[in-house]
Order: C-alpha cells, then sequence, then structure tokens
C-alpha cells in the first residue's frame, strides 16, 4: 500500500513538473501598448523621390592640367601600312614616353602619309600617364606599300581642350612595315 501511494505521489509529481516547465518553456501573453491618438499637426508630407533614369549624371572630376605635361612619340609599332578595318574598331599604335600627363590635357594629331594623304585625325582628352608606354587610336581603313614611310605630329596642351596653350608637340616619321624611327622631334612648350 506504501507503495502503490509513494508510486501515484511520484506520478503525480513527474506530470506536475511537466506542466510547470511546459508552462514556462511556453510563449508569454502579448503586450499590447496602445498607439498614440493622431494629432492634426503630425499628418504626413509627400516629398518626391527624382526618378533615377532622369537624374543626369554629374561631370566626371578631371585631374588638373599639367602646363609641362608631353607625348613624346618613340617609334611606331610594326605592319602599320594596311589597316583594313572600315569600322575604325583597330588600335593603331606606337610607343612613347608619356611626360606627366593627366585627364586636365588635350591632345589633338594627325597621322600623314609620304604622298601627302591624312590618314587620321586625333581630338581627344588624354588619360592619367607618366613614363614609358603605348599611345593609340582607331584610323579609318587605309593601304600603303610596305616600308612607305608616314608621319604622326601629336600635340598636348595644357588645359581641357585645343584652345589653351600648347604644352608638347612631338613628330615622328617611321617605316610603316618595321615601327622605326626614320626621324623624330619633341618640342616643350610654345
Amino acid at each position: 500500500m506504501k507503495r502503490l501511494l509513494l508510486a501515484r505521489l511520484s506520478l503525480v509529481c513527474i506530470l506536475l513538473a511537466i506542466v510547470v516547465l511546459l508552462t514556462g518553456c511556453g510563449q508569454s501573453a502579448p503586450t499590447l501598448t496602445p498607439l498614440p491618438s493622431p494629432t492634426p499637426s503630425l499628418t504626413p508630407t509627400l516629398t518626391s523621390t527624382p526618378n533615377p533614369s532622369r537624374t543626369p549624371s554629374p561631370e566626371p572630376t578631371r585631374a588638373p592640367a599639367i602646363p609641362e605635361a608631353g607625348i613624346e612619340l618613340i617609334s611606331g609599332l610594326p605592319d602599320g601600312c594596311v589597316n583594313t578595318d572600315q569600322n575604325q574598331s583597330t588600335v593603331f599604335g606606337f610607343n612613347v614616353v608619356y611626360h606627366t600627363v593627366t585627364t586636365g590635357n588635350y591632345q589633338t594629331g594627325t597621322l600623314v602619309a609620304s604622298d601627302g594623304a591624312v590618314l587620321a585625325n586625333v581630338n581627344s582628352e588624354t588619360e592619367n600617364r607618366d613614363g614609358e608606354g603605348l599611345w593609340g587610336f582607331y584610323p579609318s581603313a587605309f593601304d600603303y606599300p610596305a616600308n612607305t614611310s608616314l608621319t604622326m605630329t601629336l600635340t598636348t596642351y595644357s588645359g581641357i581642350d585645343a584652345t589653351t596653350s600648347i604644352s608638347s608637340i612631338s613628330t615622328l616619321t617611321y617605316n610603316c612595315t618595321t615601327g622605326d624611327a626614320i626621324s623624330q622631334t619633341y618640342t616643350r612648350g610654345e
């Protein structure tokens, strides 16, 4: 009898412990916080948000122009006698030395064949460069015999367009087959 009573009491204690544990692990009753009543002074105002596709992009930041900037033409690249690209998508290049050129400088150039034909005109902004490198542009199509001499004249300006003072002029006459220089001049300043 004592065993039976002890067994029932143990069962009741276990059930009671389970109920207490389940109640403690359960979710608490939600707390309700009353919302403040609207007042006439807090009425929302609508502000327009600009359409990003109609918002103009800011102008790119240009580096300051370097008055002494220059691009010195050293030699042409080999195999430059023929350009069959009608879409002007092939780069025509030169070995150069950049003398502290920035995006604040401007450049113009002309490529002329030995018969006087103008093969290309260049008018563009420059990039931030200093030291030896490559320089190029996208000319129209042309076709000249091997070993023809071509002359590139490249002018760098001290500002953002060709109305500013000239900071350098480089002229290179070279063999269009080998790219080797025939004559070269480089002058700083106007």
